[in-house]
């Protein structure tokens, strides 16, 4: 029986030759630094990516603060909203939806149909009236706090910005007021975070319990200082 096989047949067992190819990685050195970024060295390189990682770091930490600050502000504020603002704070919503959806190459027209719209501002509805609840209660906060920016800082946020912008049609009055009101938002958030006990924990730390209790006595350092007489914060 064997022998009725025919000479090229292979044996299952008969054992195979593979060849891999492993892929050779370049020394971590000071010239593969200078060859894909704009360092000398790779300690520079190294050193440039820990301060990047720390800066996003912080940042992550600050927004997390400001966000739960908010958070407990909103929950134990009771606002009535004319409908009329909701709407056009829909509109807005909706109109910066559209220029990021757009700057992404996304035809609009297969989306703001006639049929869509009515939906898209239903479910736009409930981040219309967050938004305006934390302008009206940070723009409270910062009337009452005497908290203002100084025409400096105002026109050299706006110089950056048009320069960014060259070429493009922009009302100067229009970007002004804007900055103006970006950077009172900033110094008022600033305000509220140095005023707030905040406790830093590990994220994803917290129960949904506790993080409620944590809103709560962010609310009530909030409120307490807000109750003070106003003062200037410089």
């Amino acid at each position: 029986l064997w022998g009725a096989v025919p000479q090229s047949y292979d044996h299952p067992h008969k054992p195979a030759t593979l060849e891999i190819k492993a892929k050779e990685l370049p020394e971590l050195d000071d010239e593969l630094a200078k060859e894909i970024s704009e360092f000398e060295t790779l300690e520079e390189l190294k050193q440039s990516l820990t301060e990047q990682f720390q800066e996003k770091a912080k940042n992550t930490t600050k927004k997390n603060i400001q966000d739960s600050i908010v958070a407990a502000l909103l929950e134990n504020t009771n606002l009535e909203l004319p409908d009329t603002m909701v709407q056009k704070e829909i509109d807005q919503v909706l109109n910066q939806t559209a220029m990021q959806w757009q700057n992404m190459g996304i035809d609009l027209k297969t989306i703001f149909t006639p049929e869509n719209i009515p939906q898209m501002r239903e479910r736009a509805k409930d981040e219309a009236i967050q938004k305006l609840k934390k302008s009206l209660i940070i723009e409270e906060i910062a009337k009452k706090e005497s908290i203002t920016v100084e025409p400096e800082a105002i026109a050299e946020k706006s110089g950056q910005i048009q320069q960014e912008l060259a070429g493009q049609n922009i009302d100067p009055q229009k970007l002004a007021d804007f900055v103006k009101n970006e950077l009172e938002v900033e110094k008022t958030m600033n305000w509220l975070e140095e005023k707030s006990n905040v406790e830093l924990v590990p994220a994803g730390s917290l129960t949904a319990e506790a993080e409620g209790e944590a809103e709560s006595e962010a609310t009530e350092e909030a409120q307490e200082e807000t109750s003070q007489e106003p003062t200037t914060q410089e």
